[in-house]
């Protein structure tokens, strides 16, 4: 939860060389390479949800991608 507002509050403020950082896919990368599927897919979703709920993007933009990118990372 704390990534998801994290990302959607600081991360838009950060930029590093004209690029600013996804945290929430920093974070469900490293789960789901860590701890496997079960953790990452928590993560993505409830994560994304909560960056979802507290940007302007359209519901279920963020969490459908990130469950995505945890599957690709669980293979």
């Amino acid at each position: 939860m704390v990534v998801g507002i994290a990302h959607a509050g600081l991360a838009p403020e950060i930029e590093i060389a004209g690029v600013r950082p996804n945290l929430m896919l920093v974070a469900v990368v490293l789960v789901t390479a860590l701890l496997g599927f079960g953790p990452g897919i928590a993560w993505a979703f409830a994560g994304g949800l909560t960056a979802n709920l507290i940007s302007t993007t359209p519901i279920g933009s963020i969490p459908l991608s990130l469950l995505m990118v945890s599957a690709l990372v669980a293979g």
